[in-house]
C-alpha cells in the first residue's frame, strides 16, 4: 500500500483526490514512525542512561531501527518480488545489506553497554514555544 501510495504521488496523470489522499497515506505513515523512534529514543535514555563517553554515534537508537525496518522491508519486497537474471543477486546484496546493518546494531549496542561510545539525544521538540 505504501509503495503504491508514493507512486500515485509521482504520477503526473494520477487524479488530484487520488493523490492528495496518498499524500495524507505516506504523511500518517511518517509521524507515526517519527512517534516510534521517539519512543525508542526515550526508551534508550532510560535503558542506558547518560553516557560518559566521547565517541558519539550518529544516530539515535531509534533511527537506527527505522533504517533497519526500511532495509528489511526492501530485502523481502526484493526477494519476493525479483524476476529475471539479476533477481538473485539483487535478493542476495539486499540481504547481505540487512545483515551488515543488523551486526552494526549489535556492536552499537554492546559499545553503548560497556561505554566506548555514547548515542546523541534527539528528542522532537514540543510545547507552547514550539511553532506549529
Amino acid at each position: 500500500m505504501l509503495a503504491q501510495a508514493r507512486q500515485l504521488t509521482h504520477d503526473p496523470h494520477a487524479d488530484n483526490h487520488v493523490m492528495a489522499a496518498a499524500a495524507r497515506t505516506l504523511a500518517a505513515r511518517e509521524t507515526a514512525c517519527a512517534v516510534l523512534i521517539e519512543q525508542i529514543d526515550l526508551w534508550a535514555a532510560v535503558e542506558f542512561g547518560e553516557a560518559r563517553a566521547t565517541v558519539l554515534h550518529t544516530e539515535t537508537l531509534g533511527q537506527l531501527v527505522d533504517r533497519l525496518a526500511a532495509v528489511w522491508t526492501r530485502s523481502r519486497l526484493i526477494a519476493n518480488n525479483a524476476t529475471g537474471p539479476a533477481a538473485s543477486t539483487w535478493a542476495r546484496v539486499a540481504l547481505h545489506q540487512l545483515g551488515e546493518l543488523c551486526t552494526g546494531f549489535d556492536d552499537l549496542i554492546t559499545d553503548v553497554e560497556r561505554g566506548r561510545r555514547r548515542l546523541p539525544i534527539y528528542q522532537t521538540p514540543t510545547g507552547p514555544d514550539v511553532a506549529a
